[in-house]
């Protein structure tokens, strides 16, 4: 037994008519276009439609207007209901994963970037020539950035340039100059990114009904550029603060090294001469041994005594020549044993 196909009215079907392939850039505004027509009792028919429907290329096309319909009327519950019930039916659709891009975002938990990117990247690689999709999926990666996620700056620039070739095949698209503005602003040229939203603004349909919600988007973005213009010029700021303190902590590291290094130098040279002293002092006292050891032996004690008074006095006077000529003292400190060896030798000649 066939089941029966509810007939959607004449009004509808035209309408539906009217939305090109799901690989066309055109796709998303012209279902967009239909959905804003749509009033409750054609709601009504559309889903009794989709009830029916088994995975036809036309029921695809009203499911995408039934959701592009909630998710302007900022109905997540609803969207959510409908994607759950029908969704399935259509999941060999590439443009499916767009639609289950837009449920990640619109998560009970909060948006779901992550998940969102994913299945818009799906989308995308299926129709890599829909520009919408570029954009759609450019957007979601720009939101991930600016919500503080890591996004290479070359995989920035691949996907502005993607942008930018969306501009130049649709230049009067608001949504595409805001997204550019974006990327823009992730990649710090912040005056571009503020000529580009505006002119986002300056494009928008003010007669459209979805025409305040995409305004008060566009101003969240300008106030997103301008918070991330004011946060790099702090951030430059404090670089130029620790780069400045950065290179006075270095001279002073620097003054304190070499006044460290001056000191320790100085340590050393006073241990060196106390050790050289020390040397000499012990080789004159050896030597005077080794003198009166062989004196004693060769000669009476009247005159041993001599000898040694004026071997004393010689060994005092080339000890304090051994100081002067090594500056292992001051001079103030050379005049005893000068003065004692003097008086040793002039005893040791005349006694």
């Amino acid at each position: 037994m066939s089941q029966n196909i509810p007939v959607l009215p004449s009004k509808l079907v035209k309408a539906l008519a009217s939305i090109p392939s799901t690989a066309s850039s055109d796709y998303h505004a012209a279902a967009a276009v239909v959905s804003e027509s749509l009033i409750g009792s054609e709601v009504a028919s559309l889903e009794a439609f989709m009830e029916s429907d088994r995975g036809s290329s036309q029921g695809f096309n009203i499911l995408y207007v039934l959701l592009a319909r909630h998710r302007r009327h900022l109905d997540p519950s609803l969207y959510r209901k409908t994607f759950d019930r029908f969704a399935h039916r259509y999941s060999d659709e590439p443009m499916s994963a767009l639609l289950a891009s837009d449920l990640a975002m619109l998560d009970a938990a909060g948006p779901d970037l992550a998940r969102a990117i994913q299945h818009a990247q799906t989308a995308m690689d299926a129709y890599p020539f829909n520009s919408s999709l570029v954009v759609h999926h450019a957007r979601l990666l720009a939101e991930f950035g600016f919500s503080g996620g890591e996004v290479a700056s070359e995989e920035l620039q691949s996907t502005l340039e993607r942008v930018d070739r969306a501009i130049e095949s649709a230049p009067d698209v608001p949504r595409n100059r805001a997204v550019r503005a974006q990327y823009a602003a992730l990649l710090g040229e912040f005056d571009a990114a503020q000529k580009s939203i505006q002119r986002a603004i300056d494009l928008e349909d003010s007669t459209s009904q979805v025409y305040p919600i995409r305004v008060i988007e566009y101003q969240r973005i300008r106030a997103d550029i301008a918070l991330r213009k004011e946060v790099a010029a702090i951030r430059e700021r404090s670089d130029e603060y620790a780069e400045k303190w950065s290179e006075e902590m270095s001279d002073r590291l620097n003054e304190e090294g070499s006044s460290i290094r001056k000191e320790y130098a100085a340590e050393i040279g006073k241990l060196r001469s106390e050790s050289l002293a020390s040397l000499g002092l012990l080789a004159a006292v050896i030597a005077f041994i080794v003198t009166t050891v062989q004196i004693s032996q060769q000669f009476e004690v009247e005159g041993a005594l001599r000898l040694l008074a004026g071997t004393a006095g010689m060994v005092a006077l080339v000890f304090a020549a051994f100081g002067a000529a090594f500056g292992v003292t001051g001079p103030r400190r050379l005049v005893l044993p000068i003065v004692l060896g003097v008086v040793l030798f002039v005893l040791g000649w005349f006694l």
